[in-house]
């Protein structure tokens, strides 16, 4: 179901002459495809606010809330895409889990292709992570079935670890606060996953929870045949949201506060009743 105009509206951050910034809903999709190109992000809050039209300048995963910010016209989607390019654009993000996390600075290296293969047979699958750096002269990751992975490096500092209740069961989980430095492709989830502390709800890693490709899954034939065991139910896109938020967004001397997230909003549910229940808690 599309997110009424009216909750978008409410969810205005910040406008001004060249960026709107909103709280993007969990399970509203930034990137338009044939199926759903007036259901996206830019689209719905383009006819919310009654323009004509809002560029998408970076992107959150559909399963994420958060800041996310438009460019009214071009000429303001390639200056937001420079800054991006010279890291004069800062993110911080809330993450949920059940596990407490070390504080500090993370590196870790991804391998530049997600399960292609097992992709090809059964749907996305997640993105891979080494802890060990590349060796000098190493240019891809893998060649797995004739496909080279390069590496690219994820860094990411977290600033905080701290308990929250779980309101239903009196459970203690952890929300960390997280400076994204690099910007891959579900770095924040990857990583977390392999530190042994996967984010609530996020069925696509919890699988994966601290495993890395060191020791026996460096080669090739090693991680074919850890793919080949998966079975096409354990990896899954959430179908709801995940304890994962983009928290704040800093460009061009503006910065741009988040809501709380739905953990901790006033009429928040429990993860299962919001895993079950896709009620206006989404929007």
């Amino acid at each position: 179901m599309p997110c009424p105009f009216g909750v978008l509206r409410q969810r205005l951050l910040h406008s001004d002459s060249a960026y709107v910034v909103i709280h993007k809903p969990a399970m509203l999709p930034c990137q338009p495809d044939n199926a759903n190109a007036l259901e996206s992000v830019a689209a719905r809050t383009a006819a919310a606010l009654g323009t004509e039209r809002l560029l998408l300048v970076h992107r959150l995963d559909t399963c994420t809330e958060g800041c996310l910010v438009l460019a009214k016209n071009a000429a303001a989607q390639r200056s937001f895409n420079g800054w991006m390019q010279k890291k004069k654009v800062k993110k911080e993000y809330k993450v949920l889990t059940t596990r407490p996390v070390e504080t500090g600075l993370r590196r870790d290296w991804m391998c530049g292709g997600d399960f292609r293969e097992y992709s090809k047979t059964f749907g996305p699958g997640p993105r891979l992570l080494a802890t060990c750096a590349p060796e000098e002269g190493e240019k891809t990751a893998l060649d797995f079935h004739g496909q080279g992975w390069e590496w690219k490096e994820c860094l990411l500092e977290v600033m905080s670890c701290t308990p929250v209740e779980r309101n239903e069961y009196g459970e203690f989980l952890y929300e960390s606060r997280v400076k994204l430095i690099t910007g891959r492709t579900h770095q924040i989830r990857a990583q977390f996953s392999a530190m042994g502390s996967p984010i609530v709800g996020d069925s696509l890693y919890l699988p994966m929870s601290g495993k890395v490709l060191d020791g026996a899954l460096r080669s090739a034939a090693a991680l074919e045949d850890f793919i080949s065991t998966r079975e096409a139910e354990v990896f899954t896109v959430p179908a709801w949201p995940i304890g994962l938020q983009a928290c704040s967004v800093e460009f061009a001397g503006r910065t741009v506060q988040a809501r709380p997230p739905w953990w901790k909003r006033p009429r928040s549910f429990t993860f299962n009743k919001r895993a079950r229940n896709n009620d206006d808690g989404n929007c």
